[in-house]
């Protein structure tokens, strides 16, 4: 393990000691922070716990631990707040390249004239989900090369073991580890044939983000030790969002695997075969655990309740609601399918999260919905024709592909567990979509230079 990594976690440990346990001196602390972040020569660390403290792991942290001080009635100073504007201040010389600007900036204005028109439901959520989109140029700043960007990805993987601690801790207790120190009592619950059960959510965009890292790896990789661990994080990771019994989730990590498989045939199988006696033997181990066996069950039973909308059963649990609910979002929307009804009070009582794409379409309308659309459309083709360009080093045009595809699962997700491709979101989804920009406009303007000095 690195000096990188055992800083970050160290990092971690500081903010939950100071945060929970010694809560009074949060906010001391949280100043403290500011120096730390201005004067590191390694931003990468600093932006890897930025993202660990956000992924919420076992609910140990929410906005309220993650906020600097009381402002009377104009609230608190969140710590994203600080950590972005003082990274954006810090690397102001470092030219942050996006070829998807103008699409931010059309979105801006579209959304602004929408605001004048019909009002805002919060102009403080405004402000905070303005803040979070500034993530997607801090990002290629922070992970200015190759180097940066591996380094920020093993920091992720690691952490992603004690996201999948937290997550057992949760399925066998049934409550967030967060209160075995007096913290959040709230965990999210389904129920399968009368019995409840936890859904560990909390951690999950950590457990994409280090599978992703492994597939990267893997990409890089010719070592067969090192490779096997990448497979063993891959592996981990899809395990601990299945027992997220989340379905858009748990659908978008299998289509990962197997478009990774499609993209590439690199990894020597018959070289890990002595590994994978070692994974079984860990999940046979994992299943005998009663309370994991039961959640993994139930995991399944609730993915496969999806198949029952299909066959056109509406009455089933949660996805035949949410069917519903989309129904109605897009009534509502053909009242005024041209420009929306805007992201006033109505927009906020009529939309639902669970439908991303009809809520688009009630809250922007028509010309909304498509300029979106061609935002996407651009992200995805710059890629693809960077991407197969036969003068890129093959390893370099499949970590582009898997930019491409990371985009189509952050989509599908966006279409049926929440809105995540909305620009007004939840501001900490926000946080990590704007990530997954920055890091495939990174990912291009590293190919491209490449190209320019080949």
């Amino acid at each position: 393990m690195s000096k990188d990594i055992l800083t970050s976690f160290l990092i971690f440990g500081l903010f939950f000691i100071f945060t929970k346990i010694l809560n009074p001196l949060g906010d001391i602390f949280l100043a403290a922070t500011i120096p730390a972040i201005y004067f590191t020569k390694k931003d990468y660390i600093w932006l890897a716990v930025f993202y660990m403290l956000y992924s919420y792991p076992g609910a140990l942290f929410n906005a309220e631990t993650l906020s600097l001080m009381q402002l009377g009635g104009l609230g608190v100073i969140h710590f994203y707040f600080l950590f972005i504007v003082i990274v954006l201040f810090k690397l102001r010389n470092i030219k942050a390249s996006l070829f998807i600007n103008k699409f931010i900036i059309i979105i801006f204005l579209y959304t602004s004239i929408l605001i004048v028109a019909y009002g805002i439901q919060s102009f403080t959520a405004l402000i905070k989900v303005i803040m979070a989109w500034l993530m997607i140029y801090v990002t290629p700043k922070v992970l200015a090369n190759e180097e940066k960007m591996d380094k920020f990805f093993m920091i992720i993987i690691y952490f992603s073991f004690f996201v999948l601690a937290t997550n057992i801790y949760e399925v066998v207790f049934h409550q967030p580890i967060a209160v075995l120190f007096g913290g959040y009592r709230q965990s999210v619950f389904m129920n399968i044939e009368g019995q409840v059960y936890s859904r560990p959510v909390f951690g999950i965009w950590i457990s994409l983000l280090a599978a992703i890292g492994s597939f990267r790896g893997l990409l890089k990789s010719s070592n067969t030790m090192t490779n096997t661990f990448f497979i063993a994080v891959i592996a981990i990771n899809t395990f601990s969002i299945l027992l997220s019994a989340t379905r858009g989730w748990i659908l978008s990590i299998f289509l990962l695997i197997g478009f990774y498989t499609l993209i590439t045939a690199k990894v020597n199988m018959s070289k890990l075969l002595w590994y994978i006696p070692i994974i079984v033997a860990v999940v046979f181990i994992l299943i005998e655990i009663p309370a994991i066996n039961m959640q993994l069950d139930a995991s399944i039973s609730r993915l496969m309740l999806s198949k029952d909308v299909i066959s056109g059963d509406l009455s089933v649990e949660a996805t035949g609601g949410r069917y519903q609910a989309g129904i109605k979002v897009i009534e509502e929307f053909s009242k005024n399918p041209i420009f929306g009804i805007g992201l006033g009070k109505d927009s906020f009582y009529l939309s639902n999260i669970h439908t991303g794409n009809q809520t688009m379409l009630l809250r922007y309308g028509i010309v909304g919905y498509l300029i979106y659309l061609s935002f996407w459309i651009t992200y995805v083709n710059k890629l693809r024709f960077k991407a197969f360009d036969h003068r890129l080093p093959t390893k370099m045009g499949s970590i582009l592909k898997m930019d491409i595809f990371l985009f189509v699962i952050i989509f599908i997700i966006h279409s049926s567990s929440g809105q995540r491709l909305d620009f007004y979101s939840y501001y900490i989804d926000i946080l990590w979509v704007a990530l997954i920009f920055g890091i495939g406009c990174q990912d291009y303007n590293i190919a491209r230079k490449y190209l320019i000095l080949k």
